[in-house]
């Protein structure tokens, strides 16, 4: 349901990341912790790259 987060598992490059500590509430939210790093999150992402990748994908071109 999430092409990008998809696109980023396949390739990581195609966003800077940024280690964070993420804690989950109780009711479901997220939300950035004090302490040590748990995660990465991708803090500036290539659209225009992931984009290019996504529609060649989807839709190849005929040969």
């Amino acid at each position: 349901h999430d092409p990008l987060a998809v696109g980023l598992a396949v390739d990581a490059s195609l966003a800077q990341w940024q280690p964070a500590r993420i804690a989950v509430g109780d009711s479901g939210q997220t939300r950035r912790a004090a302490g040590a790093p748990n995660c990465r999150v991708a803090k500036v992402v290539d659209a225009e790259r992931f984009l290019a990748l996504f529609f060649d994908r989807l839709c190849p071109p005929s040969s």
